[in-house]
């Protein structure tokens, strides 16, 4: 049995005591915070970017350079989050309730849909800290990050939706078949394994990769 398991059904979680805030802090579909991230791309396409922005084909290029920096960004951030934060050794025990209201939680209650997604507070929160402070660079490269690191999240909500959502996984598409097994390594064998959601690169880079082995089928 996976030791995460164990241990956390030893207690309560926060969000067993308080399931009001699921409504606040999580989301049953990744769909909500595709809206949010349609809008705000939308938004920061028609405002922040300048009239610049396409005249030649350099800055285009350092545009979509910028838009591929977002995605490597955000899938670092995926990897750092799960690893360090969600399955981190925490030594403030009220941080650490917090934190294993949500993750712990969904390793507990794989089929709970409400802790699948996070909700667009989250989103907007990961968004203003770990993308506002490259607003000192130059405005449309900021911009393209952004973007990039938006999409790259909203892309991440949905697979971890369908890969515990999905009820025929032999129907999947082979990313999805395999990045299924990937994830599920890291819940039914290896805990500290395989924390990336979207990829194993990060995983490979920082030797958490382990080889995934037939699951379940949560």
């Amino acid at each position: 049995m996976n030791s995460v398991s164990t241990s956390a059904s030893k207690s309560r979680t926060w969000i067993e005591n308080h399931p009001a805030w699921l409504k606040v802090l999580a989301s049953p579909h990744p769909a909500l915070n595709s809206i949010v991230a349609i809008i705000l791309g939308i938004w920061m396409l028609r405002t922040q970017l300048s009239d610049q922005a396409f005249d030649d084909t350099n800055r285009v290029l350092s545009l979509v350079f910028a838009l591929l920096v977002g995605v490597i960004y955000w899938s670092f951030v995926e990897y750092a989050i799960h690893r360090w934060i969600y399955h981190g050794r925490h030594r403030n025990a009220a941080w650490k309730y917090f934190i294993d209201s949500f993750h712990i939680y969904h390793h507990r209650n794989l089929e709970d849909p409400r802790v699948l997604t996070a909700g667009p507070l989250m989103m907007l929160t990961l968004g203003v800290l770990l993308v506002g402070p490259l607003l000192i660079l130059d405005l449309d490269f900021a911009t393209a990050v952004a973007l990039g690191f938006l999409g790259a999240y909203a892309f991440y909500e949905w697979v971890h939706f369908a890969i515990h959502r999905f009820a025929h996984p032999e129907r999947h598409r082979a990313y999805l078949r395999y990045i299924r097994r990937f994830h599920m390594h890291h819940h039914d064998r290896a805990w500290n394994k395989n924390f990336g959601n979207t990829s194993e690169l990060w995983d490979r880079i920082l030797g958490t990769y382990e080889k995934p082995e037939n699951s379940s089928s949560h």
